[in-house]
């Protein structure tokens, strides 16, 4: 029986491969036919920005050739082919792509599987392999917008596999590598053609989220032409993947002080060295706006205490506590550092 929706949507789904992606069994030489439609049903949700992984109990190299024939080997994401059991090959591919377990599916013909993936992974929902032909009427594999960055997601996690296995037989040191990469990092104002991207970044972001509130269109409009509010978006590209827009921060400024309303960054971009910076240039476009006192609003929730630690870091100290719980952070803004040298940032100072 498919789980029942949850108000995330599914960004990864896992599949099986005998009887479920494909009839019949590789160990056994089947002819393995691809379940009718499938093709159309995988190529439409890597459109839509759904991840595809597998968790397969199978022999790997037989598997993969198997997939490589019909041509669909490229869709799949850190698959786990081999003998560990269903929850422990989720488990893995929830770690390699940093996401959270309740924005996973999992398809497979086995009633045996499904119950044990339910049971030891509730936050899985779990569909079984004759529910196939309905996947893409089903609400939650049904994104409310697509973005370039949503379309392209699949292939950025391939890319950024590539750059990591670059850096793992490279010879040279972090910095050395971080300099070979040629990252690049823009931090620009928002405008009308973000909205879709910055409203998409509000849903699907939690790991490094100030706030978690999803604002409306609307309300962003108004801010990017209100002279009080600041509205920016940051880009991140390197040598293996441009990540098109990764971050959002919005600020009021007013009365000589700036406050940070909302200020996330996706989940992908979490280890590329960026986010203080992108934190610090913020503070430091108010520090340039004449500014005394900068303020970050930060609601904690199970998933972005790293940012508590950033402001923290970042000299911030709380100064005060709303009910629901959201924690005033406060310093006086200085101007931004200079980035790293493996860094080139290209800013647009509104001063």
């Amino acid at each position: 029986m498919t789980r029942r929706a949850r108000g995330d949507g599914i960004r990864c789904l896992v599949w099986d491969l005998d009887n479920t992606l494909w009839s019949g069994t590789v160990l056994e030489q089947d002819r393995c036919r691809l379940r009718p439609g499938v093709r159309h049903v995988i190529e439409e949700l890597d459109r839509r920005g759904i991840l595809l992984s597998i968790a397969s109990a199978n022999d790997p190299e037989l598997a993969l050739a198997t997939l490589r024939r019909k041509g669909l080997e490229e869709y799949f994401v850190h698959p786990q082919i081999g003998w560990n059991n269903k929850v422990r090959s989720i488990h893995a591919i929830a770690d390699k792509l940093g996401l959270a377990l309740q924005t996973f599916g999992f398809i497979d013909d086995e009633p045996f599987e499904r119950e044990q993936v339910q049971h030891m992974l509730p936050e899985v929902r779990t569909y079984p392999a004759m529910s196939c032909s309905t996947l893409l009427d089903r609400p939650e594999m049904s994104p409310r917008m697509l973005t370039k960055e949503s379309r392209a997601r699949r292939l950025a996690y391939q890319h950024s596999a590539a750059r990591e296995a670059a850096e793992g037989t490279s010879r040279m040191t972090r910095d050395q590598f971080l300099s070979y990469c040629r990252t690049r990092l823009t931090i620009r104002a928002g405008v009308r053609d973000d909205l879709d991207r910055i409203t998409e970044l509000m849903r699907r972001t939690h790991q490094l989220n100030s706030s978690g509130t999803v604002h409306r269109a609307e309300q962003i409009v108004g801010w990017m032409e209100h002279p009080g509010w600041h509205v920016y978006v940051a880009e991140l590209a390197d040598r293996f993947v441009d990540y098109g827009r990764v971050g959002v921060a919005i600020a009021r400024g007013e009365r000589g002080y700036w406050e940070l309303r909302t200020f996330l960054l996706s989940c992908r971009v979490l280890a590329r060295g960026i986010t203080g910076y992108f934190h610090a240039w913020v503070v430091g476009e108010a520090q340039a706006a004449g500014a005394t006192s900068f303020r970050c609003r930060y609601r904690p929730s199970a998933r972005n205490t790293r940012l508590a630690t950033l402001y923290k870091l970042a000299g911030f100290h709380p100064v005060s506590q709303h009910r629901n719980g959201t924690i005033i952070y406060e310093k006086k803004p200085v101007r931004a550092p200079e980035p790293p040298k493996w860094l080139a940032v290209f800013g647009e100072t509104e001063s």
